[in-house]
């Protein structure tokens, strides 16, 4: 799988648990708007976004797009003191997560989640389907 670290500065966590496994990491360094030119280069299956402040406009503006360009990357925010209303634009600008720490426990589970989405371990393509016939009755399928 292949992490990808932005920030505005180089990012404090060691490499230690994110390259003990068979995860190829990143780290990039620039601006919110430099953002989507350098991560779509890279083509990340995991993005973490470290180190921006949640309620710049422009970086909001910037990682919804990132997260239309790069649906299958899962973008993850980090974001110690965030309000619930900063949290709120951030999911709806498209990311997947926000963690509050850099704690190893915390970062090998969203590096665990993302990768068994990557595998499709947590996708599902059950569908369900709901009729409603004449008479009133409904019928939903599973």
């Amino acid at each position: 799988m292949k992490i990808v670290v932005y920030s505005p500065r180089p990012w404090e966590v060691t490499n230690t648990l994110l390259e003990t496994t068979s995860h190829q990491l990143l780290r990039l360094v620039g601006e919110p708007e430099d953002m989507l030119r350098q991560l779509t280069a890279q083509k990340p299956d995991l993005v973490f976004l470290v180190g921006f402040e949640p309620i710049e406009p422009r970086y909001i503006l910037e990682v919804e797009k990132l997260c239309l360009v790069l649906p299958q990357a899962a973008v993850i925010a980090l974001h110690p003191q965030s309000q619930p209303e900063e949290l709120l634009d951030l999911m709806r600008a498209g990311v997947r997560e926000v963690i509050v720490d850099s704690a190893s426990e915390t970062l090998k589970r969203v590096i665990d989640r993302a990768h068994l989405r990557i595998n499709g371990a947590s996708s599902s393509r059950a569908r369900i389907m709901g009729f409603a016939s004449a008479k009133g009755e409904t019928v939903v399928h599973a």
